[in-house]
């Protein structure tokens, strides 16, 4: 057979192996793992130049590793995984879930452990993304996220052949910060309503104390989905003010996802789930606000329910979608005027309307599956048929937190009532 003569030192295991034969010419071999059929793989190079037999076996090298993964996870650190994971995520997900993930993996979990090698990951590594959370004066439910996040991330790498220790994906995560959410108290409520009895914002209060509209849902309610004849509100989008991509210097949107654009950054998309999108019916109160609210409110050529005066691009002033900030802006300013705050001195979030409808309708002993329907929430919700609640029976509901309420609208306003409410 031929005869091979070594040539200088030994090179490092997995590296390959270059020798010289008889003959002068150079030959390198390297283990690529198993075939098909189980066997073993070599692969070999020559030349007979030995440093382009050596650059062939690099290169042979290169091809190896990335058709092996797991031989390249002691080079893939979390920062390099992060960067080639966060666009794929962002095909999957709405732009502005993308950009709350993206914050959380770029501020916390790459500065704190994104040169650690996606092999040499253990709980220690997610304990310090929670350390470095937690220093920081954030609740310990930020720091949950971000761990969750990690975890996703980290699934993922395994998914494309990574070999992610386990041990990160058994830690107990941190717990859930105590929600200090609460219901706004009856007489707290009343003072919102009266207070803003005789604004043009009044319609919009009701719907988020009587009706429970979250705020995206509001905002993007559009006329021609309220009947007021027979008294329903049909609940398909909610307008949402979406970042652009800095990178691709466009809104991306997930394949799949429904969306219309209303102007600029604003988009009218569908609910989260299924059980968002519902038809609730108006209580009498909510009824009569928006019947007197539709007959001074001004026209707009998207057809939105409320809408803000334009004074930045309009010279004329004309409306403008309601941006979500300035929403919440003005449902702080009612609640200065009206001298109402939570015990702790701090304004009740708009999310707090919710829970006072919430609370209200299952103080007056309403079923839960029918307050589920009215909320659009899903975790009551076990079949599909509680979804199409009997109109009657959800509208005594919500006519029953208006007498909890007691909250008396204008001698106008009561006349419309009487006049013939749906």
């Amino acid at each position: 057979g031929d005869v091979y003569k070594r040539q200088g030192t030994r090179r490092a295991y997995g590296t390959g192996s270059v020798t010289q034969r008889a003959d002068g010419r150079w030959v390198g071999r390297v283990e690529a793992g198993w075939n098909a059929n189980g066997k073993r793989r070599r692969i070999t190079v020559s030349d007979m130049d030995e440093d382009k037999c050596k650059a062939k076996l690099r290169k042979k090298l290169r091809e190896v590793m990335a058709e092996k993964p797991e031989a390249l996870a002691a080079k893939m650190t979390v920062k390099a995984w992060a960067d080639k994971w966060l666009p794929e995520h962002q095909k999957h997900v709405r732009p502005n879930v993308y950009v709350t993930d993206r914050g959380l993996i770029m501020k916390w979990i790459v500065p704190t452990i994104g040169t650690r090698n996606l092999g040499d990951l253990r709980p220690a590594d997610a304990r310090k993304v929670e350390t470095a959370i937690l220093e920081a004066g954030l609740s310990s439910t930020t720091a949950r996220a971000a761990i969750s996040k990690l975890r996703t991330m980290l699934k993922a790498a395994r998914v494309e052949g990574y070999p992610v220790p386990d041990g990160i994906f058994e830690m107990k995560r941190p717990a859930m910060a105590p929600s200090t959410r609460d219901a706004i108290p009856v007489d707290d409520a009343k003072k919102l309503l009266r207070k803003a009895d005789g604004t043009p914002d009044l319609a919009r209060w009701i719907l988020a104390l009587y009706q429970a509209l979250r705020q995206g849902e509001a905002l993007g309610l559009e006329w021609d989905r309220v009947d007021l004849d027979n008294g329903t509100l049909d609940i398909a989008w909610q307008l949402q003010p979406l970042p652009r991509d800095k990178d691709a210097g466009r809104i991306v949107f997930p394949e799949g996802m429904e969306a219309r654009h209303v102007v600029d950054n604003y988009y009218l998309l569908r609910p989260k789930t299924s059980r968002g999108r519902r038809m609730v019916p108006l209580s009498p109160m909510a009824w009569a606000a928006l019947k007197a609210w539709r007959e001074v409110a001004p026209e707009n050529e998207w057809g939105l329910v409320f809408t803000l005066p334009d004074t930045r691009r309009m010279r004329d002033g004309g409306p403008r979608p309601r941006h979500k900030d300035r929403d919440r802006e003005s449902w702080y300013a009612l609640q200065e005027a009206a001298r109402v705050k939570r015990p702790d001195g701090r304004p009740y979030t708009l999310h707090e309307a919710r829970h006072t409808t919430a609370s209200l309708l299952l103080e007056a002993n309403v079923d839960p599956h029918v307050v589920t329907a009215i909320m659009g929430h899903s975790s009551i919700v076990t079949s599909r048929g509680y979804m199409h609640v009997a109109t009657e029976l959800a509208r005594k509901a919500l006519t029953d937190v208006g007498a909890m309420l007691d909250y008396r609208m204008t001698d106008d306003a009561q006349q419309q009532i009487e006049k013939g409410t749906p």
